[in-house]
């Protein structure tokens, strides 16, 4: 596990009458609600906090009163009936759960301690599951899979763009992608049963020649631990000839992305590529520091994000070029041309990056206005070790390099090109051989090695 570098410790946070915890290790994080493929968020540090949280007064007693009151005639009341399994855990969870969604604010919630441990496998690149990327469709209704290749829900035979109906009989038709993740993920050599719907034809939407039918899944969990990078010398799609051109697709930011993309730069450099097409289509997001490391391959120094607390100091967190476990950070050589790709899922810490290298007119952006997710989240672990679960809960906003607020706006591209496929499927665009916003790129970045864009050649520091 990489080094604690983003870690604060705090103690004596108590929530006065209800509930008393003690709290360990605070992880700030700029976390993403839809699109979500798995959970990834973005962690670090934005200072200390105040006392005096939880403060009991006439107002808030009273509520507390009425919770314990309720939650004690259910317990008694509620048994009368016969009702099995009866899990006062639960009841708790979906009560805290409650209190925070009671916010209005879909990034403020609780984790309870599966979650949240799910949270930190996720980060350190791993987890117990079927191998399966999960992500929201546009009306929210519905959550859309997408098998890691060589995974165990490839073997069981899920397809890319299928819709998730059911788990283990369960609905899952308008379920939060949260709790979806929960109920698919397990031990390693446990068994989840997925009901999927099945277009004919995954690239075109749902009609009378296109039907959708219902598929059972028995898929057996697994270790996984997916690649978040994959690159090539000549993008695909079409561009593979084009060997002097590097292709580089980020999936997700997380503890073992930087490694991943150094041996990528590596690889690419051996092959004497002369430009980068940086692919951050579909990527929720991940860790702050990551996302800070990836921007510092194609940036030399200044800021790459600014993060604003409630008080309204803001505070620059700029590239970083430093040995890290005694490493050089491996990045590209000063000038060479990039272009990034972007699309209405590229949220969080692709904003981050795409937003701080377009403003330092390193690279041009080209797809569509990214997804517009510009807060940021502080998970806290309810005791140290997160045994109770944790809170995600919205503490601060970020800012692009020249002070742009992207919240609910997102980063508009240099080109626009619309992506074919239908709007309710983020997966489209891996469906189909044809990529028009990956075209657009390669004839992008051919003109800026060509000498064609003198302007972008000559501006930002590398």
């Amino acid at each position: 596990m990489k080094e604690n570098r983003f870690r604060h410790t705090l103690f004596g946070f108590a929530i006065t009458g209800l509930l008393a915890f003690l709290v360990g290790f605070l992880y700030h994080v700029v976390a993403f609600a839809s699109p979500s493929p798995l959970p990834v968020h973005i962690s670090q540090v934005l200072g200390g906090t105040s006392g005096g949280a939880g403060e009991a007064n006439e107002s808030s007693v009273k509520p507390l009163e009425v919770f314990w009151e309720t939650y004690t005639l259910v317990r008694q009341r509620y048994r009368l009936v016969g009702v099995p399994g009866w899990d006062d855990n639960n009841l708790i969870y979906a009560g805290l759960d409650g209190l925070l969604r009671s916010l209005g604010d879909p990034y403020t919630r609780f984790l309870d301690p599966k979650a949240y441990k799910q949270m930190i496998e996720q980060n350190q690149g791993q987890f117990q599951g079927i191998g399966a990327y999960l992500q929201q469709s546009r009306d929210q209704r519905h959550i859309l899979l997408a098998p890691i290749p060589n995974g165990p829900a490839a073997a069981a035979g899920l397809k890319r763009g299928d819709i998730l109906l059911k788990i283990n009989g369960t609905n899952a038709v308008g379920m939060d992608i949260d709790k979806a993740k929960n109920l698919i993920r397990g031990p390693a050599g446990t068994t989840v049963e997925l009901t999927v719907g099945r277009r004919r034809d995954p690239s075109r939407p749902e009609g009378s020649d296109n039907p959708t039918k219902p598929v059972k899944l028995v898929v057996e969990r697994a270790v996984i631990k997916p690649d978040e990078v994959k690159f090539s010398a000549g993008p695909p799609s079409g561009h593979e000839k084009q060997t002097e051109i590097g292709y580089v697709r980020l999936h997700q930011f997380n503890e073992d992305t930087e490694n991943q993309l150094d041996r990528a730069l590596v690889q690419l450099g051996k092959k004497r590529v002369k430009g980068i097409v940086l692919d951050l289509r579909g990527n929720p997001g991940g860790l702050l520091d990551v996302a800070i490391g990836v921007a510092s391959r194609f940036l030399e120094e200044g800021p790459v994000v600014f993060i604003q607390e409630a008080g309204g100091n803001r505070r620059a967190y700029s590239a970083n070029r430093r040995q890290f476990n005694g490493e050089h950070r491996k990045y590209l050589p000063a000038n060479t041309p990039v272009v990034v790709l972007v699309n209405r899922d590229s949220a969080s810490a692709s904003e981050i990056v795409a937003g701080c290298l377009k403003d330092h007119k390193i690279a041009k952006l080209v797809g569509e206005t990214t997804f517009g997710k510009g807060l940021v989240q502080t998970i806290i672990p309810l005791e140290s070790d997160g045994n109770r679960g944790a809170l995600k809960i919205t503490t601060a906003k970020y800012f692009t390099p020249n002070g742009t607020d992207i919240n609910h706006k997102g980063i508009e591209p240099d080109y626009k090109v619309v992506a074919r496929g239908p709007d309710e499927d983020p997966f489209a665009a891996e469906t189909s051989t044809s990529d028009p916003q990956l075209d657009r790129a390669v004839e992008v970045l051919r003109k800026q090695i060509q000498g064609g864009d003198a302007a972008l050649a000559a501006g930002g520091k590398r």
